[in-house]
């Protein structure tokens, strides 16, 4: 007969300080932070200066991510207080680049359902790439169901399926075996890095605008694409420069936790 698993009080007590926490200092932070509104008010956002508006958007992912800790964590401690063994909570959205590890491990119980019921029963039994494609617009086609068809929702998905083909592509490219090989013959581990941190900064600038529409709305997402990407990317201005520089530092950072994570994963298990 299998022993039932003893309970980790302590880890009980710790994920309840952490909740109780995280819960006391969002609460706190509306009565003095209100990005929310200023996000609202379009002539007050179009004269903020880029640095101070860029740091709006960054506090609506920011409040977005602590809300879903609260709302995921709360029934999380009650099933670990049952000794049960739930789901991690969302993943934070400061250290990804790739927006595909965003919808795999923010809201993981929707990602297996996705998994489970969606995307294998369609790509089964040949998981061929006609196949993949058609299950990823049905996966993302049920989000926006979900969601409703609203213009910033079709952003949102849009731009998301755009940024998972652009991965999807990346990744196929270097299945190639001829293209593995010369890689392995001519660059090293490190070099390689490098490279791929380059590579991330535009599925992570998709990502990254359309979170602008989904958070932020229509106007929000589109003050946005007109204050950073057409007044400053397509013209290839120094603040577009030094945001790319930033954002390589950001992604190499980023895949670095990735693979201290996995080192000790694998140590633990």
């Amino acid at each position: 007969m299998e022993k039932t698993r003893q309970r980790n009080w302590l880890d009980c007590a710790w994920s309840g300080v952490r909740i109780a926490f995280w819960w006391w200092l969002m609460e706190t932070s509306l009565h003095f932070l209100y990005q929310e509104a200023i996000l609202k008010n379009m002539p007050y956002l179009f004269s903020l200066p880029k640095d101070q508006f860029v740091a709006l958007g960054m506090a609506m992912g920011i409040f977005f991510h602590l809300k879903y800790a609260v709302i995921f964590g709360l029934p999380s401690l009650f099933a670990k207080l049952d000794n049960m063994d739930p789901l991690p909570g969302p993943i934070c959205l400061i250290r990804v680049t790739l927006y595909s590890k965003v919808w795999r491990e923010f809201d993981r119980g929707l990602y297996q359902f996705f998994k489970t019921y969606i995307f294998v029963p369609i790509c089964a039994p040949t998981f061929s790439l006609p196949r993949k494609i058609f299950g990823v617009f049905i996966s993302y086609g049920f989000v926006l169901l979900w969601h409703g068809f609203y213009h910033h929702n079709i952003v949102w998905i849009g731009l998301n399926i755009l940024a998972l083909f652009i991965e999807m592509g990346s990744k196929s490219i270097y299945t190639i075996e001829s293209v593995r090989k010369w890689r392995e013959a001519h660059l090293s581990d490190v070099a390689f890095r490098r490279i791929l941190a380059w590579c991330h900064i535009l599925p992570f600038a998709i990502g990254l605008y359309s979170n602008f529409y989904f958070l932020g709305g229509s106007d929000v997402g589109a003050a946005f694409v007109q204050r950073f990407l057409i007044e400053e990317t397509i013209t290839v201005r120094w603040p577009f420069l030094l945001i790319i520089s930033l954002g390589w530092f950001h992604a190499n950072t980023a895949m670095e936790v990735d693979r201290l994570k996995s080192l000790k994963k694998t140590k633990k298990d």
